[in-house]
């Protein structure tokens, strides 16, 4: 006859009506809010934009990556370099896989391409063109 286990105990937490959220971090999550008065206009235009001159929205920027994290990733980047080239020789795999391994190794042995634009620039001078068109209108007509 098989046992059933018992779930693990959840701590009850108070109903939120009951307790203000300033006094239970767990429920505010630290998170204290102004009153409504001293809010900053939307950030956002109807539109979904971000509005011109409004406060950034991530003022800190992309947040940096722990340096534990990036030794522990660059400890294996032979073994994970090994499984992308055996994925990119590897006739079974899907060719969308083939490709994103062989890109990925051919980026980590030759850098990523540069990126080039071609463009022709031209210098306009309006006030010239502007002048031969009234030149042009003034004169009268055989």
């Amino acid at each position: 006859m098989a046992t059933m286990k018992k779930s693990p105990k959840i701590p009850h937490l108070p109903h939120p009506s009951t307790v203000s959220e300033a006094s239970h971090p767990l429920l505010s999550g630290g998170i204290t809010v102004e009153p409504e008065s001293t809010l900053l206009t939307a950030v956002r235009e109807p539109n979904g934009r971000f509005r011109r001159g409004a406060p950034s929205p991530n003022p800190s920027g992309r947040a940096p990556v722990a340096p534990e994290v990036k030794e522990a990733a660059r400890a294996h980047t032979a073994d994970m370099l090994a499984v992308l080239v055996e994925v990119a020789l590897d006739g079974a795999a899907p060719p969308a896989a083939r490709v994103a391994a062989a890109n990925a190794v051919l980026d980590r042995g030759h850098g990523k391409p540069v990126a080039s634009l071609e463009a022709k620039v031209a210098t306009v001078d309006f006030n010239a063109m502007h002048l031969d068109a009234l030149r042009k209108m003034s004169r009268p007509s055989p």
